[in-house]
């Protein structure tokens, strides 16, 4: 599995995100329409404490645990989805217009 994006007809947008070894695997941004659902879909090898830079969001993903966390992207901008224990980035999410 690696990382991709799907925008789904009702406005969901679908974003997989497999880790290994601390490291995301895939794309390292994804485009979001403004005002879109966002699912964050994890499947990873270690456990995470994800966080969410400007919507201020932050969950657990535990190892090889499929995790989906979901929020609505409406505020445009580029924001940093990183592990807050390695500091190190998983992806960036650029919701825009």
């Amino acid at each position: 599995m690696t990382t991709t994006t799907t925008t789904l007809p009702d406005d969901l947008t679908v974003v997989e995100i497999t880790v290994r070894e601390g490291r995301a695997v895939g794309e390292d941004r994804v485009e979001v329409p403004l005002g879109n659902r966002i699912s964050l879909r994890f499947d990873s090898d270690t456990r995470l404490l994800v966080h969410i830079h400007g919507y201020d969001e932050e969950f657990t993903v535990e190892s090889s645990v499929f995790t989906v966390y979901e929020f609505v992207g409406d505020l445009p901008g580029i924001f940093e989805v990183e592990d807050h224990v390695t500091h190190r980035l998983l992806i960036e999410l650029k919701v825009s217009p």
